[in-house]
């Protein structure tokens, strides 16, 4: 991947910024397309945050390209379902250290850059193309879609729709509707990452801490905070009566040792209560627009006497349809669940 001192890129702005005719933002700063085609051109640096920009595909928008972990975490099925096009779109801009490779950038030439944090902006704040900070300080997967939902609509002037809104009180519905039944409150763990050997759980005000509270579980890493990396004997000492599992070593690896881990003896691996997250447009351990499906679908896995997998189902198929105009069958449903 080439670099580029300052000066470099100053220049290379420049360039960029004489070839679209110096295009002007409105007050708003809102973008604007050329003459030749309305349709906005989109890159996405933030794995998740594509299926946000999902939402607004029937808006004339085009994304021309994302980081290449959107997929890596994804089901290709939903996703081609969703949009078709997805395996035309650019990812080869950034790498998985979020290096920015400037030359493809201006290559597709995006009127809208959108990206998590200082460390996806290096380079791209030289350039006069208009770009988004999508980072908020907020660990709820719920008040984070919802916003991103809000910062899309902002961003590409389009009308706000609220869709993540209304969803997300479905949801919270559903879910209050279940723990009023539950008369027991069970233990959940959730393993962020289960790789080469090291264990990071989800901690106090994380994404998995609240996942594990919506669907009335105990998180037994409470009393840490955000992701943390614990040892075996550690997780021996919680005994959880369920775990999920979003990044690495899968469950069917735990339950058969194949993972080379000495979990065999937990309650959870002896009563086969050890799960991997699902994956649809994006893994539903972290923020995306399915995000307010993970703890239902918690729900039906460890409480099915008061929620059963096949409600789950049929909220999964209203939940394509309504937010996404689609109607999906079985056979991509058990792609995702199971």
């Amino acid at each position: 991947m080439k670099t580029y001192n300052n000066k470099t890129l100053i220049l290379i702005a420049l360039s960029l910024f004489l070839s679209f005719g110096c295009r002007q933002n409105t007050d708003k700063n809102k973008i604007q397309t050329d003459s030749t085609s309305n349709r906005k051109k989109i890159m996405n640096l933030s794995p998740p945050f594509f299926s946000m920009l999902l939402l607004a595909q029937d808006n004339d928008i085009n994304i021309i390209g994302t980081n290449p972990r959107t997929f890596d975490t994804a089901n290709k099925d939903i996703i081609n379902e969703i949009y078709p096009a997805y395996n035309t779109i650019e990812t080869s801009m950034v790498n998985n250290d979020f290096n920015i490779n400037i030359e493809t950038v201006l290559t597709l030439a995006p009127d809208q850059i959108f990206y998590y944090g200082e460390f996806q902006n290096k380079g791209i704040e030289k350039l006069p193309i208009q770009s988004r900070n999508i980072f908020l300080n907020q660990s709820d997967p719920e008040i984070l879609t919802i916003e991103w939902e809000k910062i899309v609509a902002d961003e590409l002037n389009l009308e706000y729709s609220g869709k993540m809104k209304a969803q997300w009180d479905v949801s919270d519905q559903i879910s209050v509707q279940i723990k009023n039944r539950i008369p027991l409150e069970l233990k959940g763990l959730f393993i962020f990452n289960n790789i080469n050997g090291k264990i990071t759980v989800a901690g106090n005000n994380s994404y998995g801490d609240h996942f594990l509270r919506k669907a009335n579980l105990m998180n037994v890493a409470k009393d840490f905070n955000g992701e943390y990396e614990v040892n075996i004997e550690q997780i021996y000492k919680w005994n959880p009566d369920c775990i999920f599992i979003f990044l690495g070593n899968s469950a069917q690896s735990v339950m058969d040792g194949s993972s080379n881990q000495n979990l065999s003896s937990l309650r959870a691996v002896k009563e086969k209560q050890i799960y991997d997250i699902p994956r649809g447009i994006y893994a539903w351990g972290s923020p995306c627009s399915e995000s307010l499906l993970t703890s239902l679908w918690m729900m039906a896995k460890i409480y099915p006497e008061f929620y059963s997998m096949k409600q789950f189902r049929t909220h999964l198929k209203q939940f394509y349809k309504d937010l996404y105009n689609k109607d999906i069958d079985d056979i991509l449903i058990n792609s995702i669940i199971g």
